[in-house]
């Protein structure tokens, strides 16, 4: 058992667009009603609020709005910057066209910004109504009570790389509760762990599908692109068999964000997305843009890509999951972020009225009290929009013209299209290899990501089988984790003559969890490090 037991009314895992909106709205709820506010506890793995954040990223302010009225005229708020052009290009190696912006692809109303710096604004916002955000706070199980969710447990610190207590050490802290909120991002860990005793996605209609995505965040002289302008960018360099594309933003004159998403499904082991992403930047169109400018930050992470199809059941005893964790990305637009925040305030709305209506004072909400969640979110623009896009992500499983052409097709229909059931893809695969290209070094770029792991600590990426790595993978894939990992995490050493192992450089992870999606064999687990590790990425 833990030294310090703690207890709130509500606990918020991940301090991301989801966590903060549906801290700040349950205490605006409370507030509103005249009611002692409950008490909320939000739990950040990072060192600091938005130290762990990465998005494009393009707003549709629509929640914001509704936690926020007045958000654009609020002191610091970050959602200023307008998105004044909006283009998408088809790319060839050479060339580029543009393509008309249909409506349903359009950011016409919304804003370019940084969700690192929205989600510091936000947690200013959350701590001025009275809540608890306590960071370098790493959640590493829940709590159940009778089969509900009744609290978590953030992990030690101060362990070395044995698991053995050092002279920092501190006890793993039991935070008991009456409604968790999962708040993870993409795949998250508690969220899997749930779903493994719960059968959250047994109700889905396909299995979640993902994509990664690089990202690089640069300083250019001014003039090279107008403040607001947002480019979507199509092909090349992905052939035509691989999902995915390209984004320039301007968040003002003198910065731009650039960036590579690319689907899992399919992935060729000799892909590397990071100097895929290289490529994108050295095209004429883009050349120019970025020549004499300096990289600020570089980052990853991973997307939910399964869209309407791959909702699953999202509330339990005592729990809901929301934003990433529960798959809410629209994919035709690349945009969670008003997903994330609107089904925060959902949740908190839920939880609210659970609170109101309970009698037990002390005991976790009942699943009945948290149904609710769900079909309100279904009910909700995210639902609608979903739908309409249902087929948008099954489309490009045929490739881009055909995926080009079916999406217009699902357009002009108002997303009816026969077949009008999902395509039983798997949630990823990976062609066996073919070739094996020369290692590329990434340390450069992840150099600017500000990640940091203190060395002496148990190591978060676990590999249960590491002699595949220098026997079947070398053969049938050419150690793919050379290239998909976008932080040089894993690397082939020689120990002695004739001789090689596997090495994991876990200090460099930015925790994209890419490597356990496409791992072949299913031997690397990622689990939550010591509360602070991890990258510390700046205005991303």
């Amino acid at each position: 058992m833990a030294d310090e037991n703690l207890s709130f009314d509500v606990v918020i895992v991940g301090a991301g667009p989801a966590g903060l909106a549906a801290a700040i709205r349950l205490a605006q709820r409370a507030r509103q009603a005249g009611n002692l506010a409950p008490s909320i506890a939000v739990l950040e793995k990072g060192e600091r609020v938005g130290a762990h954040i990465l998005s494009g990223a393009v707003l549709d302010a629509r929640p914001l709005g509704e936690l926020f009225p007045d958000f654009e005229t609020m002191p610091g708020c970050p959602v200023r910057q307008r998105v004044t052009r909006n283009r998408m290009l088809l790319l060839t190696p050479q060339h580029a066209w543009d393509l008309p912006v249909l409506p349903e692809f359009s950011n016409a109303g919304h804003y370019v910004i940084s969700l690192g710096r929205l989600t510091e604004w936000l947690a200013v916002q959350a701590e001025d109504l009275g809540v608890n955000i306590l960071t370098e706070s790493a959640v590493t199980d829940l709590i159940y009570v009778h089969d509900q969710v009744a609290g978590v447990w953030v992990g030690p610190k101060g362990l070395d790389q044995n698991s053995k207590p050092k002279a920092s050490f501190q006890e793993a802290v039991e935070i008991r509760s009456r409604a968790v909120i999962l708040a993870e991002g993409a795949y998250g860990y508690l969220a899997k762990k749930l779903d493994k005793r719960f059968s959250l996605t047994a109700s889905a209609q396909i299995p979640q599908t993902y994509a990664t995505a690089v990202k690089e965040l640069w300083q250019i002289p001014p003039g090279r692109m107008a403040a607001g302008e947002v480019w979507t960018l199509l092909g090349w360099p992905l052939d035509s068999k691989q999902f995915g594309g390209g984004f320039v933003y301007a968040l003002d004159a003198n910065r731009v964000s650039i960036g590579l998403v690319v689907g899992l499904e399919g992935w060729n082991p000799v892909f590397d997305p990071q100097v895929a992403l290289q490529q994108l930047k050295l095209h004429p169109k883009l050349r120019p843009i970025l020549a004499g400018g300096k990289l600020e930050c570089y980052g990853s992470k991973i997307i939910p890509e399964a869209g309407w199809f791959g909702l699953g059941k999202m509330a339990v005893g005592g729990c809901m999951v929301a934003g990433d964790s529960a798959g809410l990305v629209n994919v035709p637009q690349n945009k969670g972020i008003h997903y994330a925040l609107k089904s925060g305030m959902l949740a908190a709305e839920t939880v609210f009225e659970a609170l109101q209506g309970s009698v037990t004072p002390t005991k976790s909400l009942a699943a009945e009290a948290l149904q609710s969640y769900e079909s309100r979110l279904r009910a909700s623009y995210i639902g609608r929009e979903l739908h309409r896009a249902r087929h948008f992500r099954e489309n490009f499983r045929r490739g881009l013209w055909a995926g080009i052409f079916l999406t217009g097709l699902q357009v002009l229909t108002g997303g009816w299209w026969f077949p009008r059931s999902p395509l039983p893809a798997p949630r990823f695969t990976l062609h066996a290899s073919r070739s094996t290209p020369g290692a590329l070094d990434k340390l450069t770029a992840l150099y600017t990501s500000g990640t940091r792991h203190e060395e002496n600590q148990p190591a978060h990426l676990l590999v249960s089988d590491p002699t595949l790595c220098v026997t079947r993978c070398v053969q049938e894939y050419g150690n793919p984790c050379l290239r998909f990992c976008p932080a040089s995490v894993y690397e082939i050493v020689h120990t002695e003559p004739g001789k090689r192992k596997l090495q994991v450089n876990f200090s460099n992870c930015v925790h994209c969890k890419t490597c356990e999606l496409l791992d072949p064999y299913g031997i690397i687990e990622w689990v939550p490090p010591e509360g602070g590790g991890g990258p510390g990425y700046g205005g991303m």
